[in-house]
C-alpha cells in the first residue's frame, strides 16, 4: 500500500503525524532537520578540546558521553562569533543573542531591540511548506524577555536563542505540558481545550481519540510499517505517563511548567523532541539548557553555587572541577536526544542520519568571556552530507560559516550570514 505524502491520525480534539513510513517510500521526500542545541556560560575547554585533528578516537572527559556515537559526531575547534562581542559589558546576554544570528546585537535593556535573523529561521522559512510547524522553540528556563538582565542588555537576548526578524526574539515554551499539547492539538482548539482538562484529571491518553483509526491503518500497511507505527505510539503513551508521573513526584506544576527536579525536566523535554522529529511535526527546534548567564543550581550533581558565579572560575582547581561536572551532565543530555534519534529507523539509515544538532554555548571560557575557539559539536549528517566521525580544526574561522555550509546542505540558497561569506571549508562533502 502507498500511503498519502503526510499520513495522520486525527480526531477534532487530537492530530498525530505519523513518522516517515516505507509505505511512503514513493511519494515522500525525506525532510532534512536542525537542532540548535544551546547550553549556557561557556565550557571548561581545557576538559573539551580534543588534542589530534582527523578521526575522532579518543573523547575527552566532557565528550565522553558521546562515545558510542562518535562516528556520528564532528567537533569543530577554533571557530569564532566575532560580533557577539558586546559594547563594554554584558557578554552572556550579547553571546546568547548572537549564538545563532551572528550579529551584533544592540545594547538596550527597553525598547529598540535590535539583532538579526538566526540560521535556524533561514532554514525555518526554507522548509516551512513541508511540515505542519516551521520550527518550536523550547528550554529549560522561563523568564520574561522584558527589563535589563545583563549590564544595560534586554532580558530578550540571553532568554531567546531564535529570531525570526532582527527585532522579533521567539519565546520558548518551557512546560511540557503545552509542547506536548501543541503537538497533538486537533482543528477545534476549544474542544480541545476542554477535553484536555478532563484527559488530565482522569490520566487518560490522547490516544483514545485516535485508536480506532490506528487499528484501521494498521490492517492496511507492512508489517515493518505497523511495527514503526506502534513503537511511535508507544512512545507518546510513555511521555505521557512519565509527565503525569513527574508531577506527582518530582515537582512538575502541569499549569506554569515549573519543575523542582531538572533532571526530570530535561528527560521530558528530550523525548518530546524526538517524538516532533519522527513524526516530522517540524524540522526545527532550537533547545536551551539554560537562560544565558543561568545561575541554576546543580545540587544534584553535588555541586554547591549558581552556575554562573563558578563559571567565573578564577583559574581555582575546585572551580574546574565542579564546571567539568556541569559541563558532562549538559553533553550527557545531548547524547540522550542523538543516542535517542539514532535507534529510530529512516530510510536507510536512521532519524539522526537525517539531522544536523548543533551544540555551542555564548562564550567559550566563562572567566575570560571569550567569543574565539568557541566549543562547537553536531551530531547526524543530513542524509550523509556533512562530514562526521571527526576533529575538525579551523582556528580564527567565523561560526557563520559553518551555519552557511549547514543551511546550504539542507537546500538553502545562502551565501552570506552574519559576517561569512563563504561555507566552512571540508564541512560539506557534496558541495
Amino acid at each position: 500500500m502507498s500511503l498519502n505524502r503526510r499520513a495522520f491520525l486525527s480526531s477534532a480534539a487530537v492530530t498525530l503525524s505519523l513518522p516517515w513510513m516505507e509505505s511512503q517510500a514513493s511519494t515522500q521526500h525525506q525532510t532534512k532537520r536542525f537542532v540548535g542545541f544551546y547550553v549556557p556560560n561557556g565550557i571548561h575547554m581545557q576538559n573539551f578540546d580534543i588534542e589530534n585533528e582527523g578521526q575522532l578516537q579518543t573523547l575527552s572527559p566532557i565528550l565522553s558521553p558521546l562515545e558510542s556515537i562518535k562516528h556520528k559526531l564532528t567537533v569543530v575547534a577554533g571557530l569564532k562569533n566575532t560580533p557577539a562581542k558586546p559594547n563594554g559589558a554584558g557578554d552572556h546576554a550579547s553571546g546568547t543573542a548572537s549564538f545563532m544570528s551572528v550579529a551584533h546585537p544592540k545594547k538596550t535593556n527597553g525598547l529598540g531591540i535590535k539583532n538579526g535573523i538566526t540560521i535556524d529561521q533561514v532554514i525555518a522559512n526554507h522548509l516551512k511548506s513541508s511540515t505542519p510547524v516551521p520550527s518550536l522553540q523550547l528550554g529549560l528556563e522561563g523568564g520574561s524577555s522584558i527589563g535589563d538582565c545583563d549590564s544595560g542588555y534586554s532580558c530578550a537576548y540571553p532568554r531567546n536563542i531564535s529570531w525570526a526578524s532582527d527585532t522579533q526574539p521567539l519565546p520558548k515554551i518551557v512546560n511540557p505540558r503545552l509542547v506536548f499539547d501543541y503537538l497533538f492539538a486537533g482543528e477545534d482548539k476549544n474542544e480541545t481545550v476542554i477535553q484536555r482538562e478532563k484527559r488530565l484529571k482522569r490520566q487518560t491518553s490522547v490516544l483514545d481519540y485516535v485508536n480506532d483509526q490506528a487499528k484501521a491503518l494498521s490492517n492496511k500497511i507492512s508489517f515493518t510499517d505497523r511495527q514503526k507505527m506502534n513503537e511511535y505510539l508507544t512512545s507518546v503513551r510513555e511521555t505521557e505517563l512519565k509527565m503525569q508521573a513527574t508531577a506527582q513526584s518530582c515537582g512538575l506544576d502541569l499549569v506554569t511548567g515549573q519543575y523542582n527536579n531538572v533532571e526530570a525536566h530535561s528527560e521530558i523535554m528530550t523525548d518530546i523532541m524526538v517524538m516532533a522529529l519522527s513524526c516530522n511535526h517540524t524540522p526545527v527546534i532550537s533547545y536551551m539548557m539554560g537562560n544565558g548567564g543561568s545561575q541554576r543550581n546543580y545540587g544534584f550533581l553535588d555541586i554547591e553555587g549558581g552556575h554562573h558565579d563558578i563559571s567565573h572560575h578564577q583559574n581555582r582547581k575546585s572551580n574546574f572541577e565542579k564546571l567539568t561536572k556541569i559541563n558532562h551532565w549538559e553533553i550527557t543530555q545531548y547524547a540522550d536526544l542523538v543516542n535517542k534519534l539514532d535507534q529510530i529507523n529512516e530510510g536507510e539509515g536512521t532519524l539522526l542520519d537525517q539531522c544536523c544538532v548543533f551544540l555551542s554555548s555564548e562564550v567559550s571560557d566563562g572567566n575570560r568571556h571569550n567569543h574565539t575557539n568557541l566549543p562547537v559539536i553536531y551530531a547526524g549528517s543530513l542524509g550523509g552530507n556533512l562530514l562526521t566521525g571527526q576533529n575538525v580544526k579551523r582556528s580564527f574561522r567565523s561560526i557563520g560559516e559553518l551555519y552557511i555550509s549547514i543551511a546550504q546542505t539542507m537546500g538553502v540558497e545562502l551565501n552570506q550570514f552574519g559576517d561569512a561569506f563563504a561555507p566552512l571549508q571540508g564541512i560539506a562533502l557534496n558541495s
